[in-house]
């Protein structure tokens, strides 16, 4: 008889901007291929709203229309149904939005029957939920992910379970809590780059939020540039503002990081967008920094960083020594920064760092790296999580009853709805086994008192569901590809990628003039930056074939200075407009060996006529008036007035070419896509 497994939580597991959600989502893949029956109760809500860039990816293939309140989909094996809330992140999820994901919840323990319901959700509306089910006869599974739950007593929860010791031990010493540290749960060839391609070239931080150790980050890039100054380092947003985080920096009097019209004091760092492929990131990558200051249930860049053979600069917080093993160097964070997220760190503080970083730097790690990745994989880490599960599963098969009590419901109205069920759906008060064919279908309009199914072919469905992930699985490795080439390097840390965005120039074109700074895509340490995207070049190519026919700026691009992207933009402008006059004279030109004979008379006296501006004479010959010719065609016959009009269209469509060629390539996705999200 196979398990039945409903998760639930408020924020999707397909952020890809949360740790917690990629490998509860990769856990929840490992037990559906050990033949359990898994679906998925979401919300569209996300850490950050970046992390929801999927599902404009597969909104298409799931036929999403703007009416549609929830998307239903299969993924790996696992059914999903992510309700569609007004609210994106979790503080703004509203109460209609509560209102709808319970109604969806309740069909699941009627329609599914579920032997454990499993998930995480710190919210209070969640608490009646798991409630819900607890009534019902289910075993209820919490995720704890973080030590951020130390006001839960965890009463509605069978087991807690958690990644690492480290968290175990932290609710157990400080609430008396029994939580079961069962490892991380990562899939290791997802993560790990191809070692032929690799070209190492950073020292890389992943997620820069003050939490997760960038004042450290910071002040080492600094110290270490002073000794090393060839050394590059590279920070891959994650979630919140990048530059929000490092304007709040202040050393430890109090003064600010940054000062308005002062240098940038951290040219060595690079900034990259966020990525769905982290194996992107990890081929650019000689040693990875984790400098955490708060409590980290695991460190699972540390983990995934070790699958590459990439040896680990650490801090102790939390779970990091479980996750980096002997794959790195761990040291205590410094002080200052623990008691601030935002201070940097002073010279002292820092040493051990930089000496640690030099030796993880010269030294060959590989040989540590693989006997720790040995003690992560991830089948260990599901048969220990068995181990506590599997007694639950029996339990709920044995003691569910879904349809005879309810938290929420009255008797009354528990007793219609098992005779509703009874009447529509017999087979399921029958068995509990799964066997079924009835695919759960959720009903927009249930009111929580009737409950409707479809009849579905299995070969039909399994066909779509694997079409639906394939495809959905083709799009994300098609978005990856355009997700190398954004990598830059702002010289004005002030000014924000996402500030660029807003004011016309997106981050990653200022990336293709820095690339220009250098020379022929080269970064400052001479190495070739990474590819953009066929696309991409081809359209550069187009963009240099048409700056090569205008007239050329007063100053050359590849004499742009860092950080002069809106000069940069300005210039291409500058060279459109030129190249829309060049190619407007010449239309006319062809024009007017195209105009009939008959029209010289008429051309003729217009020729006597004064030169008018190119606007006006677009403006007169769009309107079909006279038209005036430039002293510089030596005073010749025009065209009559139905070959003029053919002339100015063939400018205005010459100069509107030459205008979008001449503006330049545009690159990979800008820093900020709130708007496209949403």
């Amino acid at each position: 008889m196979a398990y039945k497994i409903l998760w639930y939580s408020i924020p999707t597991l397909h952020d890809n901007t949360n740790g917690a959600a990629i490998h509860n989502k990769i856990l929840l893949e490992a037990l559906a291929a050990r033949g359990i029956q898994v679906k998925v109760l979401n919300a569209m809500v996300a850490d950050d709203v970046r992390g929801l860039a999927i599902f404009n990816r597969i909104a298409h293939q799931l036929n999403d229309t703007p009416q549609r309140k929830y998307l239903q989909f299969t993924d790996a094996g696992v059914e999903y149904v992510v309700i569609k809330t007004k609210g994106h992140l979790a503080p703004e999820v509203t109460t209609a939005d509560q209102g709808q994901i319970f109604s969806v919840f309740v069909q699941f323990l009627e329609k599914f029957q579920p032997d454990v319901v499993m998930g995480y959700s710190a919210d209070l509306f969640s608490c009646i939920l798991r409630h819900e089910a607890k009534i019902r006869g289910i075993p209820v599974v919490y995720a704890l992910c973080n030590g951020l739950h130390h006001t839960f007593s965890f009463a509605d929860c069978d087991l807690i379970f958690s990644p690492s010791e480290a968290t175990a031990k932290l609710y157990h010493d400080m609430d008396g809590i029994d939580v079961k540290a069962v490892g991380q749960f990562i899939y290791r060839d997802r993560v790990t780059s191809n070692p032929n391609k690799r070209d190492p070239k950073y020292i890389t931080l992943v997620n820069p939020a003050p939490e997760k150790g960038l004042a450290i980050f910071v002040k080492l890039a600094m110290a270490y540039h002073q000794k090393h100054p060839e050394q590059r380092f590279l920070v891959v947003k994650s979630v919140g503002n990048y530059q929000r985080c490092i304007a709040a920096l202040h050393y430890a009097d109090g003064a600010p990081f940054l000062v308005s019209g002062a240098p940038n004091p951290i040219p060595m760092i690079d900034v990259a967008e966020h990525t769905d492929d982290i194996r992107l990131v990890y081929a650019l990558s000689k040693v990875v920094v984790t400098p955490s200051v708060w409590h980290e249930s695991w460190g699972c860049v540390a983990t995934e960083a070790i699958f590459n053979d990439i040896p680990v600069l650490s801090s102790k917080s939390g779970g990091l020594p479980e996750a980096v093993r002997e794959g790195g160097i761990l040291l205590d964070a410094p002080a200052s920064t623990q008691k601030d997220y935002n201070c940097l760190p002073n010279d002292a503080e820092i040493a051990p760092w930089v000496e640690a970083l030099e030796r993880l730097v010269n030294e060959d790690w590989t040989e540590q790296c693989r006997k720790a990745s040995s003690y992560n994989d991830l089948n260990q880490s599901v048969d220990r999580l068995m181990t506590y599960l599997e007694p639950l599963l029996q339990k709920g098969q044995r003691a569910k009853r879904p349809l005879d009590h309810s938290f929420f419901f009255c008797d009354r109205a528990m007793k219609e709805r098992k005779q509703n069920y009874a009447i529509h759906m017999p087979h399921l008060l029958a068995t509990s086994s799964g066997e079924s064919k009835e695919k759960l279908v959720v009903d927009e309009n249930d009111s929580g008192t009737t409950a409707k199914t479809a009849q579905s072919n299995d070969a039909n469905t399994k066909a779509k569901s694997k079409d639906k992930s394939d495809a959905s699985a083709k799009g994300s490795k098609n978005k990856n590809k355009e997700l190398a080439a954004t990598v830059m390097e702002p010289s004005e840390p002030e000014t924000s990628s996402e500030a660029k965005t807003k004011a016309g120039q997106p981050a990653a074109k200022a990336a293709a003039n820095k690339s220009k700074t250098k020379g022929k895509g080269k970064d400052s340490s001479g190495k070739a930056a990474p590819k953009a995207s066929a696309n991409t070049n081809a359209k550069a190519n187009a963009s240099a074939n048409a700056k090569a026919k205008a007239p050329q700026s007063s100053k050359p691009a590849s004499e742009t200075k860092a950080g002069s992207g809106a000069k940069a933009t300005a210039g291409a402008k500058a060279n459109a407009n030129e190249a829309s006059k060049a190619n407007a004279k010449t239309a006319k030109a062809n024009a007017k060996k195209t105009q009939p004979q008959g029209a010289k008379k008429a051309q003729g006296q217009a020729s006597k006529a004064k030169p008018a501006s190119g606007k006006q004479d677009g403006a007169k010959g769009q309107d079909g008036a006279k038209n005036q010719a430039p002293a510089a065609q030596n005073n010749k016959a025009k065209a009559a007035r139905k070959g003029n009009k053919q002339g100015n269209k063939s400018a205005a469509a010459e100069s509107k070419t030459a205008a979008e060629s001449s503006a330049g390539a545009p690159a990979a996705p800008a820093a900020d896509n709130t708007k496209q999200q949403k």
